[in-house]
């Protein structure tokens, strides 16, 4: 405070002014100037990160899509799918071995499906809008299968799927509500 009021009052400017070493003051241009190309390197860099990033975020949702396709799409996961939708008989299915291994199938697929979800690695609006059907009457149908195998052997079996029939339908559902309400057609 001292020192500033001297320099104001008695008119001294900083590039005059000399430390008890000799040294001098920087100027306004010379600190500028100095500190100048460090806040501009850290700015691309920083600007570097951001877009690589973005790039990876992309690559991951683009890889997420390809596994996600790769669970629906696979001919004997179709045919099963099909196969638990129209002709399961929920009962029977905990009964006979072969049916139980066939339920198991598409239940473990759509585990994997859960765990991209709830990872945030695939597209939640597109996988709701495409598949939010389908995921809710597997679930329903599936439910008795997994917690069968959980009941016997493997308490975690199946977390990731029960998660997308529970609780991400519900909070997909929610937002679809909420965003119709307010006028839009659709999540996107």
């Amino acid at each position: 405070m001292v020192l500033t009021q001297r320099i104001v009052t008695e008119g001294i400017s900083m590039s005059s002014f000399l430390f008890a070493d000799g040294s001098r003051a920087l100027t306004r241009g010379e600190y500028v100037g100095f500190w100048l190309p460090f806040i501009l390197l850290a700015g691309w860099m920083a600007r570097l990160l951001y877009k690589t990033q973005v790039m990876l975020n992309k690559n991951l949702k683009l890889q997420g899509a390809r596994d996600v396709l790769h669970e629906i799409a696979d001919d004997e996961v179709r045919t099963l799918r099909t196969w638990v939708l129209d002709e399961m008989a929920t009962g029977s299915t905990l009964a006979n071995p072969t049916d139980h291994s066939k339920a198991r199938r598409v239940a473990v697929s759509l585990d994997r499906i859960g765990y991209l979800v709830r990872h945030q690695l695939v597209d939640e609006v597109d996988l709701y809008e495409w598949q939010s059907d389908e995921i809710q009457a597997l679930w329903r149908k599936l439910k008795p299968v997994v917690y069968d195998v959980r009941t016997r052997s493997r308490p975690h079996y199946c977390r990731y799927f029960e998660y997308l029939g529970d609780e991400w339908l519900s909070k997909m559902t929610r937002i679809q509500r909420e965003s119709t309400k307010h006028g839009f057609k659709s999540l996107v």
